[in-house]
C-alpha cells in the first residue's frame, strides 16, 4: 500500500506541476524531472519503497512529463483526478472494478482529490475509456476525469558516436527502462 500511495503522490506532484507550469521550457521540465528523480532514488536508498516500484513511478512521470522513453510503457494504469477530497482507495476501487481486475488503486494523501488505477489488463482501460468517452465515470457521487498514464511511441534509436551531443532536435535523450540493478548502480555512485 505505501508504494502506490507514493506512486499516487508523486504523479499528483507531476499534475499539479504541470498545471502550474503550462509552456514550461525544456530545462524546466528536465529539472522538475531530476528533483523527482532524487526523491524517488532517496525513498529506495532508505527502504520506502522498493526499486521496481520507483522504477515505475519515475517512468509514470517522466511519460506525464513528456520526455522520452526507450521504451513504451504499459497501458494499464488510469489517472484519475476531480474526486472528492476525502475519497477513499475503496471508493475508486469500487467504481473501477466494473471495466477489469484490479491490480492495486491508491489516492494521493493530503486531500488531493487524485488517484491512480492500475488494471491487470490494457483492455480494462480501454473499456474505462470507452465508457468515459460516453457517459460519466462517478466515484463517490462526483463525475471525475480519468486520462491514460501512457508513454510516446518509443524514440527511434541514434548512433550517438556519429552526432556529439544531444542527438534529438529537442536536446533530450530518451528515459531508459531502469530495472532495479541500474537504479541501484545510481544510488551506489550517487554515495561517493
Amino acid at each position: 500500500d505505501g508504494s502506490t500511495e507514493i506512486e499516487a503522490s508523486a504523479l499528483c506532484e507531476m499534475n499539479d506541476w504541470l498545471k502550474r507550469s503550462e509552456g514550461a521550457s525544456l530545462n524546466q521540465r528536465r529539472e522538475f524531472m531530476q528533483e523527482t528523480l532524487n526523491k524517488m532514488v532517496a525513498s529506495v536508498r532508505y527502504g520506502v519503497i522498493l526499486p521496481e516500484d520507483a522504477s515505475r513511478t519515475i517512468h509514470g512521470c517522466a511519460a506525464m512529463l513528456g520526455v522520452p522513453l526507450a521504451q513504451d510503457i504499459s497501458e494499464t494504469a488510469l489517472i484519475v483526478t476531480g474526486m472528492r477530497k476525502m475519497v477513499k482507495r475503496a471508493d475508486m476501487i469500487y467504481s473501477f472494478q466494473e471495466f477489469g481486475e484490479i491490480d492495486y488503486a491508491a489516492v494521493a494523501p493530503n486531500a488531493r482529490g487524485f488517484g491512480i488505477v492500475r488494471f491487470k489488463s490494457s483492455r480494462s482501460v480501454q473499456r474505462a475509456m470507452e465508457r468515459f468517452r460516453t457517459e460519466e465515470i462517478v466515484v463517490e457521487d462526483v463525475a471525475v476525469m480519468i486520462q491514460v498514464l501512457k508513454s510516446d511511441l518509443p524514440v527511434e534509436p541514434r548512433d550517438l558516436s556519429s552526432h556529439p551531443g544531444d542527438s534529438r532536435r529537442d536536446g533530450m535523450r530518451p528515459l531508459p527502462p531502469l530495472p532495479p540493478p541500474m537504479l541501484m548502480m545510481v544510488i551506489d555512485e550517487d554515495s561517493h
